[in-house]
């Protein structure tokens, strides 16, 4: 069951591959980050992740790590993001 919120909020949320996604509903089997306005989401994570060739990544997740490892990443890099939340509009999930 993915979660759905008010038309002017989207959800932030990282695969276990480590790409990030930013959108209106939060998939099943996606780690949420955060949820807010779409712009704020933006300049929250985008100095913090990794751009490649596919998009906004997680920088510490690799392909070579297990899945456990993979979401203490994630979430390792989620308290990074809570520190340097300065959107009061966000909320850090």
């Amino acid at each position: 069951m993915s979660l759905t919120v008010k038309p002017d909020t989207c959800y932030a949320f990282a695969w276990a591959n480590g790409r990030i996604q930013i959108g209106r509903r939060l998939p099943d089997n996606a780690m949420p980050l955060a949820k807010g306005p779409r712009q704020a989401l933006f300049q929250l994570i985008t100095p913090c992740a990794v751009m490649d060739s596919t998009g906004l990544r997680v920088p510490t997740v690799d392909s070579t790590m297990d899945h456990l490892e993979v979401v203490e990443a994630i979430a390792s890099w989620g308290e990074r993001l809570a520190r340097h939340n300065d959107h009061p509009e966000i909320t850090l999930i």
